[in-house]
Order: structure tokens, then C-alpha cells, then sequence
């Protein structure tokens, strides 16, 4: 096999390699923030995967009138999370309000439940109900 020796060659004939390309430096500021490592994903669950995960959860341990609502992605202490929502429903009446909120992180999709959440949600849930006039409460 014939080859041109590599010496012979004028560097205009190769494209630049890593080496010799320059790369422009980001400035960045105190409240600049890694979101992700390049490759890594950014999200791993959509906001609709987050809502379904929060209503099953809801549904199974405090009660099949709840479920989760439109979710918002939140940067919190030091991750990506998606904030869920809990709204309380009643079948004849719809969306009666939001009772609480349950975060799904982004990247594994793990709920992140305080331990009073059901406590809180039925009081909150109670509240509501306790404002309802006798005409639309039944």
C-alpha cells in the first residue's frame, strides 16, 4: 500500500483536530447553575408521566377523589423536579381546589412525599368543604 507520508502534507489538507480548534469561553455568574453534564438527559419523565405517578399514588393512599393536576418543572435544591399539583374533585361539582403537591424528580422519576402529606391533604380537603354553602354541597 502506497501513502503519502504524513510530512509531506500541508496542514490545509486536513481538517483541524481538537487540538487546534479554539473553543469561545462561556462567562458565567454566581447564579449560574449546571442543569446537566453534556449527555446526560435533562428529563427522563414527561410532565404527563409525573401526573399520572401523583394520581395513582393519591388515589391508592388518600383518596380516589384526588389526583394530580398540570405539573410545572421546578429547579429545587439542587435538582430538576416536576411539582405536581393535588387537586380535589367531587363527581357533580368537578374541581372543588388544590389540596396539596407532590414532586416527582425529573431525571428518575421518584415521588418526593413528606410524611404529613395525607394529613395535610385531607385537612385542606376538609376546609374546602367546610366552605361549601348547603345548596352545593350535595
Amino acid at each position: 500500500m502506497m501513502g503519502v507520508p504524513v510530512s509531506s502534507q500541508s496542514s490545509s489538507e486536513f481538517p483541524p483536530t481538537r487540538q487546534m480548534m479554539t473553543t469561545p469561553t462561556l462567562e458565567s455568574t454566581n447564579d449560574d447553575f449546571l442543569i446537566a453534564q453534556p449527555g446526560e438527559p435533562i428529563v427522563n419523565i414527561t410532565p404527563f408521566t409525573a401526573r399520572q405517578k401523583v394520581s395513582g399514588y393519591v388515589g391508592y393512599n388518600i383518596s380516589h377523589m384526588m389526583g394530580g393536576d398540570e405539573p410545572s418543572l421546578v429547579f429545587s435544591k439542587g435538582r430538576l423536579i416536576w411539582r405536581v399539583p393535588i387537586i380535589f374533585t367531587r363527581p357533580h361539582e368537578g374541581i372543588l381546589g388544590i389540596v396539596g403537591q407532590i414532586d416527582v424528580d425529573a431525571r428518575t422519576g421518584r415521588l418526593i412525599v413528606t410524611p404529613d402529606l395525607a394529613k395535610q391533604v385531607q385537612a385542606n380537603a376538609e376546609q374546602i368543604l367546610a366552605r361549601l354553602t348547603p345548596a352545593t354541597a350535595g
